[in-house]
């Protein structure tokens, strides 16, 4: 595969959970940008909201996809907010095979 799979939808789609699942049968790394960020900032995405700002988190959560989108053969887990900027859509089109997951 020269690209990543990338699913996107909003909180209990079911994106961490199908994403692990899709990773183990196919052998490749799952990675979950929601997490990613959590983990560089120390603290939950509810919590940077509320300190730092939607802005902010969202600058964060599109550095890290690109960062991710540098390489293939990747399971992403992304939010439903992922999608609002035209340079992550673009990216996500070049780089991509998109899913989005939603509840029903």
């Amino acid at each position: 595969m020269e690209r990543n799979i990338a699913l996107i939808g909003f909180m209990t789609a079911g994106k961490t959970r199908v994403g692990e699942a899709l990773a183990r049968l196919c052998g490749l790394p799952f990675f979950d940008i929601d997490a990613l960020v959590e983990n560089l900032e120390g603290l939950p995405v509810y919590r940077i909201f509320q300190t730092r700002g939607e802005p902010y988190f969202r600058q964060m959560e599109s550095a890290v996809l690109a960062g991710l989108c540098r390489t293939s053969n990747q399971i992403l887990a992304l939010g439903g907010g992922t999608v609002l900027s035209a340079d992550n859509r673009r990216l996500l089109k070049e780089r991509c095979l998109r899913f989005w997951m939603r509840v029903l």
